[in-house]
């Protein structure tokens, strides 16, 4: 609200803190209605508002939400037979299916934990079937590497 004005930081220290007194007991439903842009507090006030007119717009714009609430009805449920809305939605039987099948209940969250990676072994490079052979690593990539802390360098360096 104050922000916009051209005189800001000329007011009175003890209007600022008046205003936070005022402003710190409003619902946060309530600050949006005052500093909304095009309806807001500062549409209606020519000069620096005062806890009187934020109090007075807040108690108008309640009476208008007010004016168009919807009237109350007395309607009840019939506490009977129990009928088509009780039986088993296809959200149940989805989650019947999943339990059944996957071994889990999809209403638990499942926490993913976290892997450790490892650097392949010689063994687990020798078992790869490679059309063409990998290349040594390169100086460049060793040293990257070795920058960023890994444990297991590769062997070798060619000058690419």
């Amino acid at each position: 609200m104050l922000k916009g004005r051209p005189d800001t930081n000329a007011e009175n220290p003890q209007y600022l803190a008046d205003m936070v007194e005022c402003l710190a007991w409003l619902t946060p439903e309530e600050h949006a209605w005052l500093g909304h842009p095009r309806t807001g507090l500062q549409t209606i006030c020519r000069f620096l508002p005062t806890p009187a007119d934020v109090h007075e717009f807040i108690r108008a714009k309640h009476e208008r939400l007010e004016a168009v609430l919807p009237a109350s009805t007395t309607y009840r449920r019939l506490e009977t037979e129990p009928g088509p809305w009780d039986a088993e939605t296809d959200v149940d039987r989805k989650k019947q299916v999943v339990r059944q099948c996957l071994g889990y209940d999809p209403d638990q969250r499942h926490v993913p934990v976290k892997r450790e990676l490892t650097a392949p072994t010689d063994e687990d490079l020798r078992n790869l079937r490679l059309k063409t052979p990998s290349a040594p690593a390169s100086r460049f990539l060793i040293a990257k590497l070795s920058a960023d802390g890994w444990p297991i360098l590769p062997s070798g360096g060619s000058d690419d």
